[in-house]
């Protein structure tokens, strides 16, 4: 028999990432009981550690101090749980895992932090695909505070190279909507440390971890951690409780709402394993049904690579996250195949290869110095000399959006990267890249002959989207279930399609817009 906490919560919220601690924190900040008018009863559960201390480098505890400060290998939380893709590709099904950020913080620890709130048009397609009013007013003040908590910014003018600079012209030369190459970061040392799950070595990456963290933490949030959640428990359609395994006991935690925060793939999982679903997936086990559940996947094809050689250098060979995004719309009845090519420059090595190199110096004062002037093309490095790869080669990125897939209860996607639309949508990328490529005066052009296989797992959303139509969604414009009273989805899984540009931005946008909403509809 499972252990029971004994006092009902207010809210349990599943998972600790991107959007659940923001909607956790947001909605503890705001809210109130409303019987009593006084704090909120929250719970967070989060399958991965807890590890308490302040988010600074240095500081708390170790753990989270190693976290910060040694590259991925040493690292292995994010590694304890990995998740099945499995893609038709060209040469038939391909199989690989990704890891899933499984820690306090979750998603928002191990994200580039290249990111920037939603395009106006991202708010016009989803309300044109399911109906919701996201509206880019509506979103306003949601967008704001999150470019605000998460210092959100243009990339620094010291990272720009003559190909960025040239790239963006090239783009307004030829009519295209040029978007800067925004970053989510507080006192960056522009280590380049910023490579996703490796991390971020100097803390300066921003996130639901350091902005929205201390904010629930203040709040009173009880935040339950190493708990793996096996169920949401549901009576009579009703959301009532949230079955977890902590330390080789089960336990039951009762909830007035219940939010699941889980992801892209663990919010339909977890939805499935407590019977909620399309019976073609569940059989026997369905209680509630929902076609939905797990399907209408969308994310970005690619990449395409198209390589421009040129006769003189166009940047400095160091790790830089192009400065710019062009974005083209195929037709105006077809916004959501936005094409959008992004630039990446040679490199001298990844970030952690070139932090370890033998030129390095060790950990410090000294060392820090290295990285930022290896890393500053503005600063005289004899270091940069040494390690340049004075490459005459850019890379262009095509990447479509819009490829459609599934999952299952066993956290598995499934999509045709053959469908003739996402095909037609590389030819046009590749043509386009020419064309922008030539432009600059690049001598010669190539396109990556090798077979597109995988879509870009980071980009994938609309697992659990909204909409007003039961029929087409899982959840409505407020974040309810349409047949589960009680019951909340507010994370990537959400959205009706991807967002233009970054995936944390546009994540923790919603998530404080549905916060904001559950607010107003039940904690007043």
């Amino acid at each position: 028999m499972a252990l029971q906490y004994t006092d009902p919560y207010d809210l349990v919220v599943v998972g600790a990432g991107m959007a659940g601690l923001t909607a956790a924190a947001r909605i503890a900040r705001a809210g109130v009981n409303p019987r009593t008018g006084g704090r909120l009863r929250i719970a967070l559960i989060e399958r991965g550690p807890y590890l308490q201390g302040e988010p600074r480098p240095g500081y708390g505890h170790p753990v989270r101090r190693r976290m910060f400060t040694n590259i991925m290998s040493e690292f292995r939380e994010n590694n304890r749980y990995r998740m099945g893709v499995y893609p038709q590709g060209p040469d038939g099904p391909n199989t690989f895992a990704i890891p899933a950020g499984s820690l306090v913080g979750g998603g928002s620890l191990h994200y580039g932090a290249n990111t920037r709130d939603p395009h106006p048009i991202d708010y016009v397609a989803w309300q044109q695909e399911t109906g919701v009013d996201w509206t880019e007013a509506n979103f306003r003040a949601s967008a704001q505070e999150i470019v605000e908590m998460f210092n959100i910014h243009d990339r620094p003018e010291e990272l720009l190279t003559k190909f960025d600079l040239d790239f963006r012209q090239a783009g307004n030369d030829l009519g295209l909507e040029v978007s800067t190459s925004s970053v989510a970061k507080q006192n960056c040392l522009l280590s380049g440390f910023c490579d996703a799950i490796n991390m971020c070595k100097y803390d300066a990456r921003s996130g639901s971890f350091v902005a929205y963290l201390p904010i629930a933490e203040r709040h009173g949030v009880e935040i339950i951690g190493d708990a793996e959640v096996q169920k949401i428990v549901i009576e009579n359609g009703r959301a009532t409780a949230v079955a977890f395994n902590q330390d080789g006991s089960d336990y039951l935690v009762k909830g007035d709402k219940i939010i699941i925060s889980c992801g892209i793939l663990g919010s339909p999982v977890l939805l499935m394993r407590s019977g909620y679903g399309s019976r073609e997936d569940l059989g026997n086990d369905l209680l509630v049904e929902n076609g939905n559940v797990g399907r209408n996947i969308d994310g970005r094809a690619g990449p395409l690579n198209v390589y421009g050689f040129f006769d003189l250098p166009m940047s400095d060979g160091e790790f830089h996250d192009g400065g710019f995004h062009l974005f083209r719309d195929t037709r105006s009845d077809r916004i959501h195949d936005r094409i959008q090519l992004r630039s990446f420059h040679p490199e001298v090595g990844k970030p952690h290869q070139v932090a370890l190199n033998s030129l390095a110096p060790q950990f410090g004062r000294k060392h820090k110095d290295y990285m930022r002037q290896i890393c500053n093309p503005s600063i005289p490095s004899v270091h940069r000399d040494q390690l340049l790869k004075r490459g005459r080669v850019t890379v262009v990125v095509v990447r479509p959006s819009r490829i459609l897939g599934r999952t299952n209860s066993k956290a598995q996607i499934f999509y045709d990267i053959n469908h003739s639309s996402i095909q037609t949508l590389f030819e046009e990328g590749a043509q386009l890249a020419d064309q922008v490529l030539r432009s600059m005066n690049a001598r010669n052009v190539e396109v990556d002959q090798r077979p597109i296989r995988l879509a870009s797992f980071f980009a994938w959303a609309g697992s659990c989207r909204a909409g007003t139509d039961p029929g087409n969604s899982v959840v409505n414009q407020y974040g309810e279930s349409h047949e589960v009273e009680n019951l909340f989805v507010c994370d990537a899984s959400v959205l009706p399609r991807c967002a233009s540009q970054g995936y944390g931005g546009p994540t923790a946008t919603v998530a404080a817009f549905i916060s904001e909403r559950i607010v107003q509809r039940h904690f007043t």
